[in-house]
């Protein structure tokens, strides 16, 4: 019955199931595009046709018990011509056979623009498209049709939604060689996420505190300048905890200053694997320089960790992890 009501059983399945097949297209027809009424009309008459009784066709559609009974009376001695008493002609189900020509015409316009028409335009509105119907083809076309014929050739309206790419071209290679590093961890390594928040100015914010009844708490529009502050934080991909400090600025001073910290706190382990996004800060020749020598020296001692970098792909800040967690502390 549920199906009946929302019209997903075809005609092919409705023909096999129906005691009775006729008028069945015509049913259908109206329980697809008719009013609330004529809905409620024609899934009576095709659950009646397919044995459901009418207490439980009144109950799923919330109607008196007399009320759907009197449908099928309407229907089995007089017809749908009757039962249907306020469709006229035009809205008598269509054959395929009249519309091929209108919709092939129709894409052919939607795969134009609208500028080779002499309309104003980038995109397309079903009033440009009538227009542009008319200028072409010398017949006029309604919007109801238009929207009809383009929703069966499969079309839609759809509104353009910004995405998040990246126009690196080793996108691949860079992604399968992270997610190979983390599947990959031993015991005695850990990787790490990398970024920067700020930096911010210091000042007052809006926000919630407790308070006296009469007492509101209030943010000036103009400060005095009390300088600015960033923070240099990783993620680590293991435990989930935090390791942040504050900085004046971004840079790679900064990051240094972090990775000393994280070799310090994790001496025990052999290797961090460090990610991070591709700026040009995170990727420059004094950071390389200091890495290099860092890890020579490192390997020299009898403990400490070597720390390797596995950077991120170009404009790819999606995938580092610890972007959500700024996000939550910005809002």
């Amino acid at each position: 019955m549920t199906e009946i009501i929302h019209g997903s059983r075809s005609l092919e399945i409705l023909n096999g199931e129906a005691d009775d097949s006729g008028d069945l297209a015509t049913l259908l027809y109206s329980l697809k595009n008719g009013r609330r009424i004529e809905r409620k009309k024609a899934a009576t008459i095709l659950a009646r046709k397919r044995g459901i009784p009418n207490a439980t066709i009144s109950e799923i559609l919330h109607s008196a018990r007399r009320t759907t009974r009197r449908y099928f009376k309407i229907y089995s001695e007089a017809g749908p011509s009757v039962l249907f008493p306020f469709r006229s002609s035009m809205q008598q189900p269509r054959t395929q056979s009249e519309d091929p020509e209108k919709t092939r015409h129709i894409l052919e316009l939607l795969h134009q623009k609208p500028t080779s028409f002499g309309i104003n335009r980038t995109s397309w509105t079903q009033r440009a498209l009538i227009q542009a119907y008319k200028e072409r083809y010398n017949e006029t076309i309604s919007r109801g049709a238009i929207t009809r014929l383009i929703k069966r050739a499969g079309y839609g309206w759809r509104r353009a939604r910004r995405v998040l790419t990246s126009p690196d071209p080793n996108y691949i290679d860079k992604v399968e060689l992270l997610l190979r590093t983390m599947m990959s961890l031993t015991d005695s390594e850990l990787l790490f996420f990398l970024d920067e928040w700020g930096p911010v100015q210091v000042r007052k914010r809006g926000g919630k505190a407790y308070c006296a009844k009469n007492n509101i708490p209030r943010i000036p529009r103009h400060e005095s300048p009390r300088g600015t502050v960033a923070l240099v934080a990783a993620l680590s991909a293991t435990t989930n905890q935090m390791t942040w400090m504050f900085a004046t600025s971004k840079g790679s001073s900064s990051m240094v200053r972090l990775l000393e910290i994280l070799y310090n706190l994790y001496h025990a382990y052999s290797k961090l694997y460090i990610t991070w996004d591709a700026v040009c800060w995170h990727n420059s020749s004094a950071l390389m320089d200091w890495l290099d020598q860092f890890n020579d020296a490192n390997r020299r001692q009898v403990a400490g960790p070597i720390i390797e970098l596995i950077p991120l792909p170009t404009s790819a800040q999606f995938l580092n992890v610890i972007e959500g967690v700024f996000s939550g502390m910005t809002s």
